[in-house]
């Protein structure tokens, strides 16, 4: 059987049934059934028919079947090969558990599965057990109300199919299509995200007596702003980061793999206030996006070998910008642009280098919301770090989106659910590695809410626009596999000088309605426990 390698997020389009048209740049005469791989996985991780090849296709062709493609508006402006065809793909079916294989050097397209045959990969779809009716309907019932909390409706029957082999569950209903809805949604999970560590919340006001270390608007003087970023390494510092945390209007994962955690002092003023908490994590393995801006997708090198080794050293030298905001009222004056620069600055990368040995060439960041990201536009390079004509000019640019689909949506409840789903589960896959592997909220998750009879699509919530930020274009080429100079220093008093003239004179001082509202802030607005009296 032939197996076609496909990148995410378009093998997860084809097996929801999305995308029915592969876009490639040559012909194939293949035809027939199919394995789905995941690139850079080394899993089967569906199956599909291949029906026939359109093209070459015009420009014109590519644009009015866009549906059919899911190509985003930015790559719709040109063919994507000289010669642009498209594999029309049917019946597309994920696989209950992906089935490994041994990838061969140098197969970038395809691979011939000669020890893994159709009937291998039809047992993985067909045979399994499905979970004891109690906890099957113990999950639905669970993920029902985590929908309906967030104005979600579906219809479902938990009727099984006559072999007993499949769960019938209709499609969710509604679709974000505006910010109004998207930040009532956030506005809940953040309430159900509080609710679920009230205890946590209470003993950090009325014991730790967090707003200590918080200030009031009249209490600064920002004239005197004087930033120290100190890495949370006290068990009391990761509390207090984790409140911080709370603050935010938008809940965070806080990531996955390596973790930075610091914290912003003020220490200009009479005493230290917190200004803000930078939260740095591994970046996640596939992202298109993001590996066509460092070259490492496996269409512009020579082999799959050669790209995944690039990837993997590039991984070692980037991170995820997970948590990136300034506490009130330090947001008045645009300080989280001071975060955005801190999280480059010289005591960021002393800890990276100590803790992991490496440089810090890069820095991914999402925006929730619409086209752009306030935090991450325009902080100018040329007035920054060297009027160097080659450098580029923005600390920040935007290369894309994620995927729609966000494991926020569920709660802590339906998790813990879909973990014991999984373990009342024998599932026939005997070619899978790690059997006994541990339990994950990102892969784990979607087989318990396959399992059930659940979509993936019921995780879908909004795309995030993703920045990628470094300080100079020599940091991309070593991320690319060239050799050049990399660029990592940057002074935390050079970060102040840049957002003091640019914002805080230019933008803040010079408008006295927001001066007026910076000293009218009283720190008992930060009291969570008064803010979800208000939700």
């Amino acid at each position: 059987m032939n197996g076609l390698v496909i990148r995410r997020p378009w093998i997860d389009l084809i097996l929801s049934g999305k995308k029915i048209w592969e876009i490639r740049g040559t012909n194939t005469e293949k035809r027939g059934e199919i394995a789905l791989i995941e690139s850079g996985s080394q899993y089967i991780v569906g199956i599909a028919r291949l029906t026939k090849v359109l093209g070459p296709l015009t420009l014109i062709d590519f644009q009015l079947h866009k549906e059919k493609h899911c190509a985003t508006p930015e790559e719709l402006t040109s063919l994507p090969y000289p010669d642009t065809y498209a594999w029309e793909l049917s019946d597309a079916e994920p696989l209950m558990e992906p089935i490994s294989y041994e990838h061969p050097h140098g197969a970038i397209i395809w691979v011939n599965l000669d020890k893994i045959g159709l009937a291998d990969i039809t047992s993985v779809r067909k045979i399994y057990n499905i979970p004891s009716p109690e906890l099957r309907e113990k999950l639905i019932k669970s993920i029902e109300k985590d929908l309906v909390y967030l104005n979600q409706r579906f219809d479902y029957n938990t009727d099984c199919t006559p072999d007993k082999k499949e769960i019938i569950i209709g499609s969710k209903l509604h679709k974000y299509t505006s910010r109004t809805e998207l930040e009532d949604v956030y506005n809940k999970l953040r309430k159900r995200l509080l609710l679920s560590d009230k205890d946590f919340i209470d003993r950090m006001e009325n014991k730790v007596n967090i707003h200590q270390y918080f200030a009031n608007g009249d209490e600064i003087d920002l004239t005197s702003i004087k930033p120290e970023v100190r890495e949370c390494i006290s068990s009391k510092d990761k509390e207090i980061f984790k409140y911080c945390g709370y603050l935010e209007a938008v809940p965070s994962t806080g990531g996955i793999g390596r973790r930075i955690s610091a914290i912003v002092w003020d220490t200009g003023q009479k005493r230290e206030y917190i200004m803000g908490i930078i939260g740095l994590s591994s970046a996640g393995y596939s992202l298109k996006c993001r590996d066509d801006a460092f070259g490492w997708s496996h269409l512009t090198v020579d082999s799959f070998k050669e790209f995944k080794k690039l990837k993997d050293d590039g991984l070692k030298k980037i991170m995820q910008l997970s948590i990136c905001m300034a506490v009130p009222p330090y947001n008045l004056p645009f300080s989280a642009k001071l975060m955005a620069l801190l999280s480059f600055s010289d005591p960021i990368q002393n800890i990276y280098k100590r803790k992991y040995n490496e440089s810090m060439l890069s820095l991914i960041a999402t925006g929730i919301y619409g086209e752009h990201c306030a935090i991450y536009n325009r902080i100018n390079l040329s007035n920054l770090i060297s009027s160097d004509e080659e450098n580029k000019s923005e600390l920040f640019d935007k290369i894309g989106h994620t995927s729609e689909y966000s494991n926020l949506i569920l709660s802590d409840e339906t998790k813990e659910i879909a973990k014991k789903v999984l373990q009342n589960t024998s599932t026939y896959s005997p070619n899978v590695k790690n059997k006994n592997r541990n339990f994950s909220t990102n892969n784990e998750l979607i087989r318990a809410i396959k399992l059930c009879g659940f979509n993936r699509e019921i995780l879908e919530l909004n795309r995030k626009v993703v920045y990628v930020g470094s300080l100079h274009r020599n940091n991309i080429k070593i991320l690319k596999g060239f050799e050049a100079k990399p660029y990592i220093n940057l002074t935390v008093s050079k970060c102040v000088e840049f957002w003091t003239e640019k914002y805080l004179i230019k933008k803040f001082l010079t408008n006295p309605e927001k001066c007026d509202l910076f000293k009218q802030f009283k720190k008992t607005e930060l009291s969570i426990n008064e803010q979800l009296k208000l939700f």
